[in-house]
């Protein structure tokens, strides 16, 4: 008996699973497929029907692969051939940019995306204001479907001092040479984010626990005005709670005398990733203009 590759049952488990999660989904797609069947009976080795369709949708790839029936084979041959595994594009551009972005010697892959699942908080000089010797900090969260093989990047702020300016930017994780590339939008299409995360701690790979610290340097490009590059920290939120209890608010300033005597460690990252000596502070952006 045929079966499903774990490619083509991966696209159905996705499809499946969204159409299961919008109201009514499948049994519109049972009708349509019964009109189909009675029009075009030639076309289909067998009839499927609505509770097939709805335990089909309860499997993930996995359990599709293993499925002792044919009728997954027949349902994703029908999707394939009405065109339903191209109108939702976004997992196929992704899995496309994933082998993109591929290149040789590989420093990280899906076992280091696994181990930086969770919440942080990220640090970096404030952008705001162009005042170079002033930190900030926001929440970031990196998160994964079901399947774990789309990690997703989450950066969050909100100033309520500059007239609630709020900034939310999310993107994708993709493994590329010697560093983990974050690629983002804002939410309301401000500007694009590109994090380079070159650094992990613990760094040991076959250190199985999960990462409490990463750095590296970003860029953005906004409708605005240029913005140069810096370098950022991230310490994993649970790690800052125990070192400096909870923490308030989504996004915050903070002097760098404050990060030079409370988080030293996360100020020489912050620097080592501009190419500067802790020792030394320069500024890294001509009077007048802000940093991104």
């Amino acid at each position: 008996m045929a079966r499903l590759t774990y490619g083509q049952a991966r696209d159905l488990a996705d499809f499946l699973e969204k159409q299961r999660d919008e109201k009514g989904a499948l049994h519109k797609l049972a009708k349509r497929m019964d009109v189909d069947f009675e029009e075009e009976p030639d076309r289909f080795p067998k009839k499927i029907g609505y509770k097939t369709i709805s335990r089909l949708s309860d499997l993930n790839a996995e359990g599709l692969v293993d499925l002792s029936s044919d009728s997954a084979l027949v349902l994703h041959r029908y999707l394939e051939q009405h065109r339903f595994f191209t109108r939702d594009t976004t997992v196929n551009i992704l899995r496309g940019a994933r082998e993109f972005f591929k290149t040789n010697n590989m420093k990280f892959g899906p076992r280091d995306l696994n181990k930086l699942l969770g919440s942080y908080v990220m640090f970096r000089r404030f952008w705001i204001e162009p005042d170079p010797k002033t930190f900030m900090f926001s929440r970031v969260k990196i998160y994964s479907d079901d399947s774990r093989s789309i990690y997703k990047f989450r950066e969050s702020q909100y100033w309520g001092e500059f007239d609630g300016l709020r900034e939310i930017n999310t993107g994708y994780l993709f493994p590329s040479g010697r560093a983990i590339l974050a690629i983002c939008n804002s939410v309301h299409r401000q500007n694009v984010k590109f994090f380079s995360i070159s650094k992990l701690e613990p760094s040991h790979p076959c250190y199985k626990a999960d990462v409490r610290m990463f750095s590296g340097t970003a860029i953005a490009s906004s409708a605005a005005i240029p913005h140069v590059g810096y370098g950022f920290c991230c310490l994993r939120q649970s790690i800052y709670e125990e070192r400096f209890g909870s923490l308030k608010g989504i996004s915050g300033k903070i002097s760098f005398s404050e990060m030079e005597e409370d988080m030293p460690d996360v100020l020489q990252k912050i620097i080592h990733n501009e190419n500067y000596r802790f020792t030394k502070f320069v500024p890294i952006a001509p009077k007048g203009e802000d940093f991104c």
